[in-house]
C-alpha cells in the first residue's frame, strides 16, 4: 500500500484478500495520510510498495 514508484500522485491499496470491506476504513485513513502529508505513516511501513514492484 502506498505511492507507486515512478508515478507521481498514484497510490495503490491492494492485497486485502477476503477482508477488503473490513479493512477498508483503516486503509483509507492511511492512504489519506499519505496523500495529504506526502509521507508513509509508520504503521503502514511494513505494507509499502517500494521495492516490491
Amino acid at each position: 500500500m502506498g505511492p507507486v514508484p515512478g508515478h507521481r500522485g498514484l497510490y495503490i491499496s491492494a492485497g486485502h484478500g477476503m477482508l477488503g470491506v473490513t479493512l477498508a476504513p483503516a486503509t483509507a485513513e492511511g492512504i489519506a495520510d499519505m496523500v495529504t502529508s506526502r509521507r508513509i505513516p509508520e504503521s503502514m511501513l511494513p505494507f509499502q510498495l517500494a521495492g516490491r514492484i
